[in-house]
């Protein structure tokens, strides 16, 4: 996607300062770039100055694994991350980042399964409807052009879940989709939709639950 942002005028009002190694400077057009992407200080189309992220393959690639409780409830599984942007006790997240270059948004899935939820998520298949911005307000990445969050979606069999302590449930070793010898065997867990969407503060999640419940057919 073509993105353009100018720099600053030399005399407005306005600007972001950046501190880079202890020196305050304030630019007018400040490029910094990763194997993530580009991040870019300037002017915008809109007309006022900020800062925007284009991600270097497009977009990211995200799984939500879900199951069906005995009782026809329905499970979605997160993984317990430490994120301290986000607080001090690890919090229930999508499974998921950015593609890398040359890399599909399936193989991405697949990836970030076995590195973060440490199962084979190779047969899940991706939700309908458009990909999603990551950030709306500094994320470049048009849906209409495929670019954003592709979220994938498999189904685990109930019978392969445990239950364990705060109403959640968690694959049992012996499952085929537990890879062996995964890093982090009991990150992932399985809540109901409804507690996933109160007990997460990952926007992503919230977004991938609400894809999932519009893409099933009948939901409790």
């Amino acid at each position: 996607m073509e993105f353009e942002m100018k720099p600053v005028p030399a005399d407005a009002k306005r600007g972001w300062t950046i501190t880079a190694d202890g020196v305050i400077i304030r630019p007018r057009k400040l490029t910094l770039e990763s194997r993530f992407g580009v991040w870019t200080y300037g002017v915008r189309p809109e007309g006022y100055d900020s800062i925007v992220i284009g991600e270097a393959a497009g977009g990211g690639a995200a799984t939500l694994p879900y199951s069906y409780a005995p009782d026809g409830r329905l499970l979605v599984g997160l993984v317990m991350e430490n994120r301290p942007n986000m607080g001090d006790e690890p919090t229930p997240c999508l499974m998921g980042g950015f593609v890398k270059l040359g890399e599909t948004h399936a193989q991405a899935q697949t990836r970030f399964g076995v590195e973060e939820g440490g199962m084979n998520t190779g047969s899940a298949k991706e939700l309908q409807g458009f990909p999603a911005n990551f950030n709306r307000a500094y994320c470049v990445a048009d849906a209409k052009a495929d670019e954003g969050l592709h979220v994938f979606a498999v189904e685990i069999d109930h019978g392969v879940l445990d239950s364990v302590a705060n109403f959640s449930w968690k694959l049992k070793p012996t499952a085929h989709w537990m890879l062996p010898g995964a890093k982090n065997p009991d990150a992932l867990r399985f809540f109901t939709w409804r507690m996933a969407v109160r007990e997460t503060a990952d926007a992503l999640a919230r977004s991938a639950i609400a894809q999932l419940l519009a893409d099933l057919p009948e939901v409790h």
